[in-house]
Formats: structure tokens, sequence, C-alpha cells
């Protein structure tokens, strides 16, 4: 804030950014009012944890990665997956919020 510190340096941070903490930073006699306040929007939610795996069926020409994806959502909470593909067949594998 840029002003020299009195003991209303804590109501004068919060004035000027509310919910702000204002505490004197530096060496006596020039200690300087300084405010720490948040900024900018909120952090995003965490995406859920999807701790458990499951199976989805089968995946062919007809079910790719976006069908699996979908059959995992209708089935699982939280859930969402992807084809694992293996030497002659590939399988629909779900991981969701246990």
């Amino acid at each position: 804030m840029g002003v020299m510190c009195k003991s209303d340096c804590n109501d004068l941070c919060n004035q000027k950014h509310p919910g702000g903490t204002g505490y004197c930073d530096g060496i006596w006699p020039y200690e300087m009012c300084s405010c720490a306040y948040p900024c900018g929007p909120p952090d995003p939610p965490a995406p859920p944890e999807r701790n458990c795996r499951g199976g989805g069926g089968a995946c062919d020409h007809e079910c790719g990665d976006s069908c699996c994806n979908q059959r995992c959502a209708s089935q699982f909470r939280n859930g969402i997956g992807n084809c694992e593909y293996f030497a002659s067949s590939s399988l629909c594998t779900c991981w969701y919020t246990c």
C-alpha cells in the first residue's frame, strides 16, 4: 500500500481490499503498511477422484472410445472410459468414483 505503518494498518487494508489483512513490513522506523488479500477468481473445483476400475464391455468398430466413455458414464458414478487394445481384442475400461 506504500503508507507508513500505523496501528490502523489492518483497517486501512480492509477498506481498500475487503477481506484483506494488513501488516507492518520492513525495519522500524521505515516500516510500511503492506496488505495481503485474495485476488482473481477462486480456484476451480478439483476433478472427482476415480479410484475404481471396471469393465464396460467390448470395443469394436461400432463402439470406440466415445461410445465406451458413454457406457462408463451411464453405469458408474463419475465414470469415464476408453478402449484398451490387446492383440486380438479390445475392451472398454472404466474408471469411476468408489
